[in-house]
């Protein structure tokens, strides 16, 4: 009896491993620094970073919302989540919104699951049942927009004062979100450089280009090297592994490319940049993979 007990105990702990594994993974690339919120929660990170990692995501209907730095949003997103998914996201005002490993639609429009057992968001009524309601109904609304029917209702009703004291509540949590994450609302700093660790293993990294712009190498949202126009070629070192790299014009600050760099320990890499094609490594193409 103790034997089948304890069988039992390690096939549970096994389960429940397995669904703790299963957790989701997000990563959302901007053109400009914006702020990202997940479910209504202001995610982290530097200022001037166009570069956030999600990770630990439960499966389900997640809304993703993008705003300016001063809380006036830009765009919202409803993603369907799968277990176990590694979803990639980018923004770029004026431009399609752009989901790789998952499903997704604009707020408004429901977005098809991925698979039967993800959890869909109940729905939300969009209409005010009096203009007696429709102050809970703003301040509810911490991290959207009222809809054109709450603001009528309350603004044609006896709610004008409610409609002031909704706004300054909302605002207020915004700025407290803010002060959590250690965000700026005043005027945006230059994206801050890159800073090697120590303890940590790193590789050589060559980056170089032929002809064409000026560009900016990114690495994880911080700046690596900045190429001149031209014939040239900087060495820098990142760490062993999979990383993030991203091709910005030197002007414009337009993301140009992007994809993942495997950084070698004992070998290094020579990665060939431009303004006018993908990043290559040219003797071994593997070792570079677009987004």
């Amino acid at each position: 009896m103790g034997c089948v007990r304890v069988w039992l105990g390690v096939m549970a702990g096994l389960v429940f491993g397995v669904q703790a594994d299963a957790a989701s993974r997000m990563v959302v690339s901007t053109a400009e620094p914006v702020q990202v919120y997940l479910d209504g929660v202001l995610v982290p990170a530097p200022v001037g970073s166009l570069r956030c990692a999600i990770p630990h995501i439960e499966s389900g209907t997640r809304t993703l919302a993008i705003r300016e730095l001063n809380g006036v949003p830009i765009h919202s997103e409803r993603i369907a989540v799968a277990d176990g998914s590694d979803i990639r996201i980018r923004w770029s005002r004026g431009q399609a919104f752009e989901v790789s490993g998952a499903q997704s639609a604009p707020v408004g429009i429901r977005p098809v699951p991925l698979a039967p057992s993800v959890a869909t968001e109940p729905s939300r009524s969009s209409s005010s049942t009096s203009s007696s309601d429709g102050d809970d109904s703003l301040r509810g609304a911490t991290s959207r927009v009222p809809s054109a029917g709450q603001v009528t209702s309350i603004v044609t009703g006896s709610g004008v004062a409610g409609l002031a004291a909704g706004a300054a509540a909302s605002g207020v949590r915004s700025l407290t979100y803010g002060a959590k994450a250690g965000v700026s609302f005043g005027q945006v700093s230059a994206p801050q450089q890159r800073i090697v660790k120590p303890d940590v293993i790193v590789g050589d990294v060559v980056f170089y280009k032929t002809d064409g712009g000026a560009i900016v190498i990114y690495e994880d949202g911080m700046v690596v090297v900045t190429l001149p126009a031209g014939s040239t070629e900087r060495a820098a070192k990142l760490e062993v592994g999979r990383r993030a790299i991203e091709v910005r014009s030197a002007e414009s600050h337009t993301l140009l490319f992007a994809g993942d760099l495997t950084v070698d320990r004992n070998e290094p890499v020579r990665l060939q940049v431009s303004d006018r094609s993908p990043p290559n490594v040219v003797e071994k193409p593997w070792l570079f993979k677009p987004l």
